[in-house]
């Protein structure tokens, strides 16, 4: 169930309590959304979420009405008002079934975040399999049955994420995360028609590229997993986070080539957080 956190959220354009918040609010029709990690009051990659929007509303044949200019001034908003230094904002655009041009509702809330900590950055989590798949993964769209199934197995669980598997025993993405392995100083990620294409995989191949690192799209199946020395996931929460097993499969957290990946990203957040402050002390 998703929650609002904090003490406001925002609908239409007006800033309303917390306790006026329910799911309903978007369960009918289709929506789409997208979620920013807010780092010392700044939504780190904001363009970036916006341009993905945007994508995954042209994906699912709806319209965003809304500027990109009115989108960040709606998140500074939501950042100022509940007083965010760090946490997750999340913006939902919901539209009508019939008609792909009528947003029904834009709404902007903080909702809970689950980040790792240092201790788990250094030792890794470990992950399973859930049999799942998204029919359009290249889009961001509400999907509340399938993130209610796989909160409750990752809580009972005790783990991070789950590693989703397709029909055809495709390991695709995590459930709310991007999937990488390293074998042999080369990444490999599943193909980008599998995945979500996701803001921290975007980055982690900019860093590959810069640096000369090979970074391989493939399909990767079940049974290929005990051919790779690491993995980790990558996304807007965990940012790069090492795997240390999946299932009874074990993985190294400590592999070289992760920690530089893990040092260049945070150094790239910095970056944006500087790059970003500027422009959010305006709205």
């Amino acid at each position: 169930m998703l929650n609002c956190y904090k003490d406001f959220f925002i609908r239409n354009g007006e800033l309303l309590p917390c306790s006026g918040f329910n799911t309903q609010l978007f369960c009918e029709g289709k929506s789409i959304y997208e979620v920013c990690r807010v780092i010392d009051g700044i939504p780190l990659f904001c363009d970036e979420h916006i341009d993905r929007l945007y994508t995954s509303a042209k994906m699912t044949g709806v319209e965003i009405r809304y500027s990109r200019e009115e989108i960040i001034k709606t998140i500074g908003r939501l950042i100022r008002a509940n007083k965010v230094e760090i946490g997750n904002v999340e913006i939902i655009f919901n539209f009508d079934d019939h008609d792909g041009s009528n947003c029904r509702i834009f709404l902007a809330l903080c909702i809970e975040n689950r980040y790792p900590s240092p201790k788990q950055y250094e030792q890794g989590m470990p992950s399973l399999l859930m049999h799942a798949e998204r029919a359009n993964p290249n889009a961001k769209q509400v999907l509340l049955e399938l993130r209610e199934k796989t909160v409750e197995i990752i809580r009972e669980a005790g783990i991070y994420d789950v590693m989703l598997v397709d029909r055809n025993n495709m390991i695709t993405e995590g459930s709310r995360s991007n999937i990488f392995f390293i074998q042999n100083e080369k990444i490999f990620t599943p193909p980008m028609h599998q995945v979500l294409r996701g803001i921290t995989r975007e980055k982690i191949f900019h860093i590959c590229k810069s640096a000369e690192i090979s970074i391989v799209e493939k399909t990767i199946y079940t049974e290929d997993l005990n051919r790779f020395q690491s993995a980790f996931f990558s996304g807007t929460s965990p940012k790069i986070l090492p795997v240390s097993a999946v299932g009874e499969v074990m993985y190294d957290p400590q592999d070289p080539l992760l920690r530089y990946l893990m040092k260049a990203y945070n150094e790239m957040i910095e970056q944006n957080i500087e790059k970003y402050r500027n422009i959010f002390s305006k709205h």
